[in-house]
């Protein structure tokens, strides 16, 4: 398998052919390194800085901002339009449906639509929506940060809903933090960035980001893992409140996080062990579905190794079907193709309920680690 070292000692001749692709795809997108040959780069389309875009299922449609909120089918270069301007959008796993949240004033709307575009569903909430996930075909997380602002500083809280599509989502509070009035004037999108989530690929966990603010030192944020069935919870590790938090592994067994300061960790966060570090801080973070690539601060790593860099303050997305990466840099979303992740990377244990039973019975310290882990290993994979 090349590594870093060999994809640096490419032939010249391949050089000039990556340069050649560089130069016709993505002229605005500074890339530091040479990229593999059969990896190519190509601008999709201008995009609203900041805001939220997202792969399909499938990997052949894209949820973006570009003008309006719109559907993209970058093959045939046509979008669908949708709208206002979403806080966070999220597909349903099937790809039948696209949730979006509309945020009004400190409070915000969630809408789910269908391919065509047709509004199946809305539902209002309390709070700025940081964060949507899919837990299954017919449930919708939503992470949301209300900010009341007090004399003597702010309440700050984090509430996470499920919502079935109907009726009114339900709420439940992860998080509630009094900050210093320092801290309460940070500009919004600061504050709001101190609680997200990811789900595990199980749809049975999430890893969530929980602000932290002693009086005699630095704010900070708690990596926490929860799980949904029983409630039960776990501390893996802090951060700095500029960590871009956690995602999962393909396994659902490990997660990487940034510190936000110095460097990204793969954690064991059961048996408290680091696996390995990546040099750099990981104030954004996204994971090919094989766990093969990772994009952290704009660095794209494959097996462990830095293969090319691109610009710190850019952001990507994998799509779940693998071989492609969405990066947005400045006015404009870009694809990164031909990256390929061999499909055993993704396998899992077959027996899902056995497995969640398992693991539910891990969070609640029903079933020690080691237990847990030999039943996992006698399981076959699907």
């Amino acid at each position: 398998m090349p590594t870093y070292r060999h994809c640096r000692t490419f032939t010249i001749a391949s050089m000039l052919v990556t340069a050649v692709i560089l130069a016709a795809g993505c002229a605005r997108l500074p890339v530091s390194g040479a990229l593999p040959v059969g990896v190519a780069v190509a601008r999709v389309t201008k995009v609203e800085a900041a805001s939220p875009f997202a792969w399909d299922p499938g990997g052949t449609k894209i949820a973006l901002v570009s003008g309006s909120f719109a559907i993209h089918d970058p093959d045939a270069d046509n979008s669908l339009p949708l709208g206002a301007v979403p806080s966070a959008v999220a597909w349903s796993p099937d790809g039948d449906h696209l949730a979006a949240a509309f945020p009004h004033d400190k409070d915000a709307t969630l809408r789910i639509f269908n391919t065509r575009g047709a509004l199946l569903s809305e539902a209002d909430i309390s709070g700025h929506v940081t964060k949507l996930a899919w837990r299954s075909e017919d449930e919708l997380l939503v992470a949301a940060v209300t900010i009341d602002q007090l004399s003597f500083g702010a309440d700050i809280k984090g509430v996470l809903y499920r919502w079935k599509g109907i009726g009114k989502p339900a709420a439940t509070t992860l998080t509630e933090t009094t900050v210093r009035p320092f801290i309460a004037r940070w500009p919004l999108e600061t504050l709001y960035h101190t609680f997200t989530f990811a789900l595990s690929p199980l749809g049975d966990e999430i890893v969530y980001t929980r602000l932290q603010d002693p009086p005699a030192f630095s704010p900070y944020v708690k990596i926490c893992i929860r799980n949904l069935g029983s409630g039960a919870e776990q501390e893996a590790a802090i951060a700095a409140v500029t960590s871009a938090g956690a995602v999962y592994s393909a396994d659902g067994e490990r997660i990487l996080y940034g510190d936000g300061a110095n460097a990204s960790h793969w954690l064991d966060p059961w048996m408290g062990k680091e696996l390995a570090t990546f040099p750099t801080p990981g104030r954004t973070i996204a994971l090919s579905p094989g766990n093969r690539y990772a994009l952290i601060d704009g660095r794209l790593y494959r097996d462990g190794k830095e293969m090319v860099s691109f610009p710190a303050t850019s952001e990507g997305a994998f799509a779940p079907a693998g071989g492609r990466l969405l990066l947005r840099y400045g006015g404009n979303l870009y694809m990164i193709s031909g990256l390929s992740e061999p499909e055993t990377d993704k396998k899992v244990p077959a027996g899902s309920e056995r497995l969640l039973t398992l693991r539910k019975w891990r969070s609640e310290g029903l079933i020690s680690v080691p237990d847990y882990q030999s039943a996992r290993e006698r399981m076959p994979l699907q």
